[in-house]
Parts: structure tokens; sequence; C-alpha cells
């Protein structure tokens, strides 16, 4: 199974996967600024990119 299989629509976008980017920005602030650990630090982002997509869909799905 390829990478070009995977479709993405408009409801999964607006849907599911901007949700879980919110709650994911949500959770960074709230950890930056009530603990000290960096599990959700923006800067993972960059990092990891599919892994991080795949979690703020998820993250979106159950959101949802």
């Amino acid at each position: 199974m390829g990478l070009d299989k995977i479709t993405l629509s408009l409801y999964d976008f607006f849907g599911y996967l901007l949700p879980g980017y919110i709650l994911f920005v949500a959770a960074s602030v709230v950890e930056a600024t009530f603990t000290g650990f960096n599990f959700f630090a923006l800067t993972r982002l960059n990092k990891n990119l599919v892994l991080a997509a795949a979690a703020a869909y998820f993250m979106g799905q159950i959101a949802h």
C-alpha cells in the first residue's frame, strides 16, 4: 500500500484534522503554562509532521 492510496477529503480536513490541531495547540499552551514538561511542545510538530498529522487526526476523531 502506497501513500498515493490515502485520500483526504474536505470533510476530513475541517471535521477531524483542523480540530485535532486546535486541540494540539491548546494542550501545548496549557502544558507550557502550568507544567514543566514538553510532551506537546510545538517544536515537535516540525520534526515529525506525518506523525503529528496522524495524531491530530485521531485527536479530532476523539473530540468529534
